[in-house]
């Protein structure tokens, strides 16, 4: 067996016909659907019961989380080659086709997505759409991967290779599994490749874990954040240069904190102007008094953070040698 598409589902019966449809009716032909029923409500059971398929695969577990089902749906599977899938989601027809053809004609590309449309009425999430497909190269999305997931997870094939030699998920229920997964393949070396075509309908709803579940909180990426920030920081030729944050907010303030708690020592941080009683912060034209220093960035709102991408870039920073913006 040549591909495996691996798609979990909890209690998504009203989705799921279409879901398993869109796989099925692919171009390509030659692959297993491993369908994970992870605590399923009997209605979701029969229906997959009811699905007579051969290439269809299905397992019936306890609640068991979503890193969990992935990790046994994926050690069970035969394919080469891993396809996600979500039981709310649709693919084109030849997503499959196209996706192993590139992981065929590209070795060196350990995972692959592609270009997503978007059905919903949220415009945050019509937004983070945008800003993913802004991303379209392995340089575009390394540069952004602290910000937040650079793929839509249920869009992506890799190489059973990548997840038998660098690991699998998380299955630490707090945490938001395919970016700390992300983050750890980037940190390892794998290549991440966008075939410029939308083969993906990511389909939102009120239902969704990335809405409702605490592992997709704002403080859940912190925690994954800072985990690889240590791992960078820790580099040789990073660990003695003095730490700059950019940005001064109570948020920020709050990430500084937990960046503490967890080893990472702040010297300064920098503001666009000094204020009374602020012994702890500099302007951005006192940066060049501070020798050799290491920025990080934690400025979210778009106009600052192309502000200070443009100054960095015009004062001679480098990224990931010389800063990083995590958000």
């Amino acid at each position: 067996m040549s591909l495996s598409v691996i798609l979990p589902v909890h209690d998504n019966r009203e989705t799921l016909p279409l879901a398993v449809e869109s796989i099925l009716h692919q171009t390509f032909t030659d692959f297993e659907l491993l369908i994970i029923c992870n605590g399923s409500p009997v209605p979701v059971q029969k229906f997959v019961q009811s699905l007579k398929d051969p290439r269809i695969r299905p397992f019936f577990l306890p609640a068991a989380g979503l890193s969990r089902a992935l990790n046994f749906g994926i050690k069970l599977s035969t394919g080469r080659y891993i396809a996600r899938m979500d039981a709310d989601d649709i693919c084109s027809a030849d997503r499959l086709l196209k996706q192993a053809d590139f992981l065929n004609a590209n070795p060196a590309t350990g995972v692959v997505s592609s270009l997503i449309s978007h059905d919903g009425d949220s415009e945050g999430f019509a937004r983070f759409v945008r800003w993913q497909n802004s991303l379209q190269t392995h340089e575009e999305m390394f540069m952004a991967r602290y910000r937040d997931a650079v793929i839509c997870h249920p869009s992506v094939m890799f190489r059973r290779s990548i997840f038998s030699t660098h690991g699998g998920y998380s299955e630490d229920p707090i945490i938001p599994e395919d970016f700390e997964l992300w983050l750890r393949w980037f940190e390892q070396g794998v290549h991440f490749s966008k075939i410029p075509e939308k083969l993906f309908t990511w389909r939102d709803n009120s239902v969704r874990l990335s809405r409702s579940h605490p592992a997709y909180s704002d403080q859940a990426f912190l925690q994954v954040k800072i985990e690889y920030l240590r791992k960078h920081l820790s580099k040789e030729s990073i660990r003695e240069r003095p730490i700059l944050v950019l940005g001064n907010s109570r948020m920020i303030n709050q990430k500084i904190s937990e960046m503490n708690r967890h080893g990472i020592r702040i010297h300064k941080k920098v503001d666009v102007k000094l204020r009374p009683g602020n012994d702890d912060v500099i302007t951005y034209d006192q940066i060049k008094h501070v020798k050799n220093p290491f920025l990080i960035s934690l400025v979210r709102d778009y106009n600052g953070r192309k502000r200070i991408s443009n100054f960095l870039k015009s004062e001679g920073f480098k990224p990931e040698t010389d800063y990083l913006m995590l958000e």
